[in-house]
């Protein structure tokens, strides 16, 4: 109950200002009480807000484009879309609206469409580091890894603060071999953001290839403690402990990846391995029948060789 009242209160706090004399408030007052809403996390009454703002004066263009933000937060792209290009439409030097049209545009897949809103957004404004880092990240998603790299290169020499586009060159320098410069890349990341996870995960991988398997234990580590709900993580962890001779602890990496996804099917392979390792037949071939009911067909061996055998 209290709990209720204490909701109540802060609902009154927030939007009592706005509720008097509501219909005749103008397209900006209704603009502004969505943007309070939009702060404050109620998103479906904003897009309500930015709506009757439109109403009351359909050349609102930024009640278009926040409408078009919430919207792309709750996943509704095709209605973003329209909302960001009906900005566009109304103001052509609009960049932010190009870039985050773009955006969309690379959710959906059409990756053409994004680069030529991202190269609008550059062409108006050719110091827009976060332009460059969309249309690197597009241009990789189209396999364009050459344009992608000098995208990100550039958006790093608007902003050598960006961690993102570290993060990011360094997977594609290491995807065309560059290894050195890559981990540079992932150091250099981790060293402008140590809470930034992702770095130290691709850091890990890198370091794994390069045979410093301790090493990538401890990214790896680290990652986990920075999220600890990405399956992958503990996947790749117990990868590495297995190639340790930690046989162990291999499992309850594998496991707890198990319990993030529980169609993870290479993570009971590999589980299914490591328990025979240890000459639990039973749980290796309960893994190796789940994998292979997961369409993980390397399983099948184990299963006629090892398990059909044990019966």
């Amino acid at each position: 109950m209290l709990m209720k009242i204490l909701v109540y209160l802060l609902w009154l706090f927030l939007f009592a200002p706005f509720l008097s004399a509501a219909y005749g408030q103008t397209a900006e007052d209704f603009h502004e009480r969505g943007n309070v809403k939009f702060e404050h996390g109620y998103l479906y009454g904003a897009i309500e807000d930015y709506t009757l703002a439109i109403e009351k004066d359909s050349a609102y263009i930024k009640a278009y484009y926040n409408r078009g933000l919430v919207k792309s937060q709750l996943g509704y792209y095709e209605e973003a879309l329209k909302d960001y290009s009906r900005a566009i439409d109304m103001d052509p030097f609009y960049v932010r609206a190009y870039n985050n049209r773009g955006a969309i545009y690379t959710i959906l897949g059409d990756y053409k469409a994004a680069i030529e809103d991202y190269s609008l957004a550059i062409d108006l404004n050719p110091y827009y580091a976060e332009a460059y880092y969309n249309r690197g990240n597009a241009r990789k998603k189209s396999d364009d890894t050459e344009g992608a790299l000098e995208d990100f290169t550039m958006a790093l020499e608007i902003n050598p603060e960006y961690v993102r586009a570290y993060n990011n060159r360094g997977l594609i320098r290491r995807m065309l071999g560059y290894t050195e410069e890559a981990m540079e890349d992932f150091n250099r990341a981790v060293e402008t953001d140590p809470e930034f996870g992702e770095t130290y995960f691709n850091r890990a991988m890198l370091k794994a290839e390069l045979g410093d398997n301790l090493a990538a234990v401890k990214d790896l580590t680290r990652a986990i403690e920075l999220n600890r709900k990405v399956p992958e993580t503990y996947f790749n962890r117990g990868n590495l402990q297995f190639a340790r001779g930690n046989i162990r602890s291999s499992i309850e990496d594998y496991s707890i990846a198990l319990e993030l996804n529980t169609e993870f099917a290479e993570a009971y392979y590999n589980r299914g391995v490591a328990n025979f390792q240890l000459g639990n037949i039973e749980g290796a071939c309960s893994d190796f029948n789940r994998a292979l009911e997961l369409g993980f067909s390397k399983a099948k061996s184990y299963i006629n060789n090892i398990c059909n055998e044990s019966r």
